[in-house]
């Protein structure tokens, strides 16, 4: 298959991953939890290699797993989620959306939903959201900006934002 001369600039950039210079950068690696069906242990290593072999270092990066308003995920099903991978010393969390001290609070849209989200994206200079977008039955659809809000938004966000 011939490959295209013009390709499309990274969502929330202008500058593809690959062109990026990762040193010193504080990244993000949002997870869906354990409820939703993706395979992410199959190509989670692979990310995590590719990431690392641009210059990102396991210290500057965290996984956070987009809870939602879900339990907290054991870490057994943190290994099952994410694989028998080496995570190179890269700390995950699951999100805590009832935890104040957690949370960075973003102000009021327009239509009056208090935004909260975690902490954590605030101070990332890259955030990736790691899943599957797919069609949700009640939603719409799941995955991909959903992975911010609901999954890791506060208790008060989530309601008003689903309402």
């Amino acid at each position: 298959m011939p490959s295209c001369a013009v390709r499309p600039p990274s969502i929330g950039s202008t500058v593809p991953l690959r062109d990026r210079d990762l040193r010193h950068k504080r990244i993000v690696l949002c997870v869906e939890d354990i409820s939703r069906p993706t395979p992410t242990r199959v190509y989670f290593g692979a990310l995590l290699d590719y990431l690392i072999d641009h210059g990102a270092t396991p210290e500057n990066m965290i996984i956070l797993f987009g809870l939602g308003v879900h339990r907290d995920m054991t870490p057994e099903e943190a290994r099952q989620k994410l694989g028998d991978v080496n995570l190179r010393g890269i700390p995950w969390h699951n999100h805590a959306f009832h935890d104040e001290k957690k949370l960075a609070h973003l102000g009021v849209t327009s239509r009056g939903t208090h935004v909260s989200v975690n902490h954590q994206l605030v101070k990332a200079d890259l955030i990736i959201t790691v899943g599957a977008i797919e069609p949700h039955l009640l939603l719409g659809f799941g995955g991909g900006c959903k992975m911010l809000i609901p999954g890791l938004a506060s208790a008060q966000t989530i309601a008003e934002n689903h309402m």
